[in-house]
């Protein structure tokens, strides 16, 4: 169930994102739940790849280079 409502929040976030800035464009609720589940899987499998690939970066900064990794995803 806390998937299930981490992933619906996901998705009414992109959708007040998209309200917000004017470039994005998500057309319905059926579309931010699909950009909610590839963000999930995206989340999962590269996130991880690319903090260890990353790691004596982020020593030297002391974990600040973290931030461009999730900017990199995004």
């Amino acid at each position: 169930m806390k998937l299930f409502a981490s992933w619906v929040l996901n998705a009414v976030s992109f959708l007040f994102v998209a309200s917000v800035i004017p470039g994005i464009l998500v057309r319905d609720f059926w579309t931010a739940l699909w950009i909610s589940f590839l963000w999930g899987i995206l989340g999962v499998t590269l996130r991880p790849l690319l903090l260890i690939l990353t790691l004596p970066v982020n020593l030297l900064t002391l974990g600040l280079f973290t931030f461009v990794v999730n900017a990199l995803l995004l």
